[in-house]
């Protein structure tokens, strides 16, 4: 598609292609939502706003990821598949690797570890063209998330184990100011009688005082630990939101995204991915998204099998 531009004479001539900084500059311009950005601020414009604001917040909003918290940079986002990656024939990882033509062209692949650890003769496995198989990855999750299904499952499922979660922590943090509370209170009223105790008596309270500051100690830590995860299940929250979002836009969104958010994305719904190099069979399996990860039991009933997608490419 081409745009087109009026001349002097007012007639349309051909323009240059549409390119994708060209969109991505359309997309992010405010001045489309009826705002006049100045000294990186903006303000109301004169001008009517031809995409309504929430539209615009939204597409800025999914090509920035700013929905969810900030990560820690990828070591190298180029690699859409670190970390997920997995040799069928001996069950290791498949770690991104490159090397560099002559002519200064880099050929990246993915190469299972155990060659590394034990030698070329430990596994039948050959390296993998990163292209070819990220785009394997990517063409079946444009196919799985078709039907919006995907995306209607990331944000029921994980917001049911996050309020539940909540449920929890909520729980916890009503309960736990008054049992600090009370053994405050029980260790002043033995610290007031250890001065009239005597022996044996005098030795049972110390131990009982100790104990109640052991108890204290641990019950004022979990308050802080319950606060601070409250907080990250705000941001979580807000991840889930921006993974929901983008798959539900998955087929549009995704050439726009940064590398950044493009490994974001996958590993967020991909459990791992499986390839038996000498077969030629490739196994994308996504993440149990009902699974509880946390310390304590899940209340919620055990979730279905992880989807899983084969083919041999």
């Amino acid at each position: 598609t081409k745009r087109h531009r009026a001349g002097k004479s007012g007639n349309l001539r051909e323009g240059k292609r549409w390119t994708k900084d060209a969109v991505l500059r359309v997309l992010r311009n405010p001045v489309y939502a009826g705002f006049m950005p100045c000294h990186g601020e903006l303000h109301e414009g004169e001008h009517a706003a031809i995409i309504e604001r929430e539209r615009w917040q939204r597409a800025a909003d999914l090509l920035d990821g700013k929905s969810g918290p900030r990560r820690p940079g990828v070591r190298n986002p180029a690699y859409l598949l670190r970390g997920v990656l997995r040799c069928a024939r001996c069950g290791m990882a498949m770690t991104p690797a490159s090397t560099r033509k002559k002519d200064g062209t880099e050929y990246r692949y993915y190469r299972c570890v155990t060659k590394d650890k034990r030698g070329r003769g430990a596994c039948a496995a050959r390296p993998l063209p990163a292209p070819a198989i990220e785009g394997f990855v990517v063409e079946r999750l444009r196919e799985a998330t078709a039907s919006g299904e995907l995306a209607r499952e990331v944000r029921d499922k994980l917001a049911a184990k996050l309020e539940a979660r909540r449920g929890r922590l909520l729980t916890e943090r009503r309960d736990l100011p008054a049992r600090i509370a009370s053994l405050s209170a029980e260790g002043r009223r033995l610290v007031e009688t250890l001065g009239q105790a005597k022996g044996t008596a005098h030795r049972l309270l110390e131990e009982r005082i100790e104990e109640i500051g052991v108890k204290l100690a641990a019950s004022e830590l979990r308050l802080a630990e319950v606060e601070r995860a409250l907080t990250n299940l705000d941001r979580t929250g807000l991840e889930v939101h921006w993974v929901a979002e983008t798959l539900a836009d998955f087929d549009a969104v995704w050439d726009m995204l940064t590398p950044e958010n493009q490994v974001r994305l996958v590993q967020a719904v991909v459990e791992r991915v499986e390839v038996d190099e000498p077969s030629g069979r490739v196994s994308a399996v996504l993440a149990d998204l009902g699974a509880d990860g946390d310390d304590e039991p899940a209340e919620a009933p055990p979730a279905p099998e992880p989807a899983a997608m084969e083919a041999a490419p």
